[in-house]
């Protein structure tokens, strides 16, 4: 019986473990109770009945990944599912399988009546993982750092994203972008003012500002909306999280061959950051009075 000590629902495998007396050994092909393996079958006494069914219910409950559920009570809808050490060697094997792209899709659509909104967060290397995900979306959100390294990495993700679209025949809704580790440096701020010139409508706000807060957070097991409610960081994140929630609730019916043409993406992709963020590196005043630390 799994999940009584956790906090969370019980599955029971039920079955008799009572056997047979095997007979004769001379009658069998293998040894009844050595459990050959041959041609890809199980040959032994107990493999066709029963009690082989339940060996197999057994180890496909052990092969499941264990949702963790958050001890906090404002967090009781969250269920996370996190990653192990196993995590590099699906990645590889998803290189291998030719049904990577539909698999994860599969999957999801399975679990769509028990979670409103399911979210992946993926290795930002594009790879057998970010692939299967992008494929699975219906909406994709980017974050990314105000610095010149991030910028110029944002432009291959968006070119995998927009590569996706064509392939699946529409569009995200939304495809948004969220700039993350604002502070008042020049540099930093010349990155938010690209960012806004360029995605002005896809982006969710004007930057979450850098603060240690989200070390702390981080340090504690919960969202900085639980452990500092009311700093500009939380602050921040609500408004874009309320936004992304107001886009994912507005967004159309999904509809084939539906690709919007995005313009600012590929003149993006196409930019050169250093040059562009050489030209925008006196940033006004307001915009470091905007992220003062908190």
């Amino acid at each position: 019986m799994l999940g009584e000590d956790r906090g969370g629902r019980s599955l029971i495998f039920n079955g008799h473990t009572d056997v047979v007396p095997s007979g004769d050994p001379a009658n069998w092909r293998f040894p009844p109770w050595q459990g050959t393996v041959d041609g890809g079958r199980v040959y032994g006494r107990g493999s066709v009945d029963m009690k082989g069914g339940l060996c197999c219910a057994l180890f496909a409950a052990k092969g499941r990944p264990a949702v963790v559920y958050p001890a906090h009570a404002a967090l009781f809808r969250l269920g996370v599912l996190p990653a192990d050490l196993e995590l590099a060697g699906v990645e590889a094997a998803l290189l291998a399988d030719t049904r990577r792209r539909r698999r994860l899709g599969e999957s999801l659509a399975s679990q769509r009546d028990h979670w409103a909104v399911t979210v992946l967060d993926v290795p930002p290397a594009l790879g057998g993982l970010s692939d299967a995900a992008l494929r699975a979306a219906d909406a994709v959100l980017v974050p990314v750092a105000a610095d010149y390294l991030a910028l110029d990495a944002l432009r291959s993700t968006l070119a995998a994203v927009r590569a996706t679209e064509k392939a699946r025949g529409r569009s995200y809704t939304p495809l948004a972008i969220l700039p993350t580790f604002v502070d008042r440096r020049p540099a930093s701020l010349a990155a938010v003012e690209l960012l806004t010139d360029q995605f002005g409508d896809l982006l969710l706000t004007p930057g979450i500002p850098r603060s240690a807060r989200f070390d702390a957070a981080a340090f504690a097991g919960l969202p900085i909306a639980l452990t500092a409610p009311q700093t500009p960081p939380a602050q921040t994140y609500a408004d874009a999280a309320a936004a992304l929630d107001a886009a994912l609730r507005g967004a159309p019916p999904k509809r084939r061959a539906e690709v919007l043409k995005r313009p600012d993406v590929k003149k993006f992709v196409r930019a050169d950051m250093r040059e562009a963020l050489r030209d925008l590196r006196r940033a006004p005043a307001a915009l470091r009075d905007r992220y003062r630390p908190d």
